[in-house]
């Protein structure tokens, strides 16, 4: 009696809470001398039943979506105009330092493109050596000048064996400047 009551009430709480399942193995009923059977033990763990799935969203009007598209291109043009007169601020005090540092001669003045090499001019006790001269510069006309370029053409003239050469950089036309080398006495 109490087997098939304790057995009734896993089956009720079976199919009220969700399936169970068994944590140890059960053990099966001894049979004692008298006949007399002891329950079986049998630990159950009760599993959560799952909630429901929240119902999907239905998918949105078209009217829904237009409205929303224009907000984003509403949006879109807000920023766009933001950017713009950020730009112009931003530009015109960029414009107003460069000029303050150029006329402090601390650094030459910030130029949007790279410069490119114009004419290149050799001054100086340099005789009939102008090839050479220009072999060791490694710098051409129209060429894109990047300002180390400068160093190295100087520590390839010292080591070509003119000592006290220096390689400068003189205004030239619009997108150009022009290097001056000069050949200092050896």
């Amino acid at each position: 009696m109490r087997i098939r009551s304790l057995l009734a009430s896993a089956v009720l709480t079976a199919l009220v809470c969700g399936p169970a399942r068994p944590q140890n193995s059960p053990t099966l009923p001894t049979a004692q001398p008298s006949g007399i059977a002891f329950p079986i033990p049998i630990h159950l763990t009760v599993i959560p039943a799952r909630p429901a799935p929240s119902p999907v969203k239905p998918d949105k009007s078209l009217d829904q979506m237009l409205d929303e598209f224009e907000a984003l291109r509403a949006q879109k043009a807000e920023l766009e105009k933001k950017e713009i007169e950020l730009t112009k601020a931003i530009r015109t005090l960029m414009g107003k330092q460069v000029e303050r540092i150029s006329r402090l001669g601390i650094v030459p003045a910030v130029s949007a493109a790279p410069d490119r090499v114009g004419r290149i001019v050799i001054t100086g006790n340099a005789g009939k050596d102008e090839k050479k001269i220009l072999d060791a510069v490694k710098l051409t006309p129209g060429q894109s000048l990047a300002h180390p370029a400068l160093e190295d053409a100087r520590t390839r003239l010292t080591k070509a064996g003119y000592r006290k050469a220096t390689v400068e950089v003189r205004p030239g036309e619009t997108g150009y400047v022009d290097l001056e080398v000069k050949i200092g006495e050896e």
